[in-house]
C-alpha cells in the first residue's frame, strides 16, 4: 500500500477582514471568510464551525460508504454536528466535545446492514479518532523571506 501524501491546505489573508483557504481539491471549492460588515461578536467561531464541519462530514461519508460498501441503499442521510466550546486551566477557550448525529434512511432489508455499520463505526472515523487519541501539532512561524 502506497504511503499516503500530505494534505496541504494555503491560507491567506486578503485585506483587513477577509481570510482564504485554498484546499487544492478538485472535490471542493476553496472557502472564503468574509467578515466584512460583521460586528466582532459575530465574527468569532469560524475556525471551530471548519473543525465541526470536517467531523461531521468525516462520520457521515464514512458512515454511508459502509454501508454502501455492504450492498445497502440509502434513501435519505441528514447528519448535524455541534461543537460546544469552555475553557482550559489558563481560560482559553478550547473545543470540549462535538457530537454529530446521523439520520439515515434505509429499506426494511438493510437494516441488519445498517446495525453491522453503526457498530463499525464505534471505532470511529479519521478525523474522530485522530481527534480522541489527541492530534500532534507543530506551528512555525517565519518572517517572509526568512527559510
Amino acid at each position: 500500500m502506497p504511503e499516503p501524501k500530505p494534505i496541504v491546505v494555503e491560507y491567506s489573508r486578503e485585506g483587513e477582514e477577509a481570510h482564504l483557504l485554498r484546499l487544492g481539491s478538485r472535490a471542493m471549492s476553496d472557502i472564503r471568510i468574509e467578515y466584512a460588515g460583521l460586528p466582532p461578536e459575530e465574527r468569532a467561531g469560524s475556525a471551530s464551525q471548519l473543525l465541526c464541519a470536517s467531523l461531521t462530514f468525516c462520520v457521515a461519508a464514512t458512515f454511508s460508504t459502509a454501508l454502501a460498501g455492504r450492498g445497502a441503499a440509502i434513501k435519505s442521510m441528514k447528519a448535524r454536528g455541534a461543537l460546544e466550546q469552555d475553557r482550559d486551566a489558563n481560560q482559553r477557550m478550547k473545543v470540549a466535545r462535538i457530537r454529530v448525529e446521523v439520520e439515515v434512511d434505509v429499506e426494511e432489508k438493510d437494516i441488519e446492514t445498517f446495525e453491522k455499520c453503526r457498530r463499525i463505526m464505534r471505532h470511529g472515523c479519521l478525523i474522530g479518532y485522530s481527534l480522541e487519541q489527541g492530534v500532534e501539532v507543530e506551528q512555525v512561524f517565519r518572517r517572509t523571506g526568512e527559510e
